[in-house]
């Protein structure tokens, strides 16, 4: 079986708010092979915009990766520079 185009594995997000971190997502894992169609679906509020945001490194200030790992083509997106990111 082929290495799916995107892995996120056991992903959760916190935001610092005042004095406490409070957890917008938690133990997010889904992989995604290439050509394949997938929609995020939840309640608002649910943390859908907040993983996207997290798969593209593009949290605000106060938001934080607390665990997991986000893999695009086989590659670590946490190893990946700022620059190739944006380009």
């Amino acid at each position: 079986m082929a290495e799916p185009l995107l892995r996120i594995e056991n992903l959760s997000i916190e935001f610092q708010v005042g004095a406490e971190r409070v957890a917008a997502v938690k133990d997010l894992s889904l992989a995604i092979a290439d050509g394949q169609t997938v929609a995020l679906v939840g309640e608002s509020g649910s943390g859908k915009t907040t993983a996207s945001s997290a798969i593209n490194r593009l949290l605000p200030e106060n938001g934080f990766i607390t665990a997991g790992r986000i893999f695009l083509d086989g590659r670590d997106l946490a190893e990946v520079p700022e620059g190739e990111m944006v380009r």
